[in-house]
């Protein structure tokens, strides 16, 4: 646990100080400070502070900060601080913010901020919001610079750009686009 590696293979689990250039686990990676380049593991990788690069785990990738690169995990990404790049997860991805691609089978979430496009089976929440959102059901954002497009519901305070869904909810928006438009400062209509 006190060693930096190049190149790290283990049979189960292996854990290290940190990971340069390549690590495989058949189970899991446990690094205690920061990685780069490729981190694959059978069931999760743990990063304790910084990731860059990719990661990929049957299961879930958690980082303790920052994350820069690609994230594909079979169920979720989860990262502390700020995601940069892409997280692909089959149920959801979460940093506090984010900036990139994030694609959740379920949902996407970012509570401080995100800028890129999110794709998410269920929901998207985030607080300010420069990009796209697309949900099947619900987007959730503060401010949005873009556009929100989901298949039931959108909310925000403030929209600068478009909403479409059946119900879209704001405080001031130009451009709702829906069966019903909830806009507290401008156009409520059928």
């Amino acid at each position: 646990s006190e060693y930096t590696n190049g190149v790290s293979i283990n049979l189960l689990a292996g854990i290290s100080q940190n990971e340069k250039y390549f690590t495989f686990g058949g189970l899991a990676n446990i690094i205690r400070n920061n990685a780069t380049g490729v981190q694959f593991a059978g069931l999760f990788n743990t990063i304790v502070k910084n990731a860059g690069g990719l990661q990929f785990s049957g299961l879930f990738n958690t980082i303790g900060n920052d994350a820069n690169g690609l994230q594909l995990a079979g169920l979720f990404n989860h990262t502390k601080n700020t995601a940069s790049g892409l997280q692909f997860a089959g149920i959801y991805n979460y940093a506090s913010s984010g900036k990139g691609l994030q694609f959740g089978g379920i949902a996407n979430i970012n509570p401080e901020e995100f800028g890129g496009l999110q794709f998410a089976g269920i929901s998207n929440v985030s607080g300010n919001l420069k990009g796209f959102q697309f949900a099947g059901i619900s987007n959730m954002a503060e401010d949005v610079e873009g556009f929100q497009f989901a298949g039931i519901m959108n909310i925000a305070r403030n929209v600068k750009g478009a909403q479409f869904g059946l119900v879209n909810i704001a405080e001031n928006n130009d451009c709702p686009i829906g069966l019903v438009n909830i806009i507290k400062n401008g156009e409520m209509s059928v």
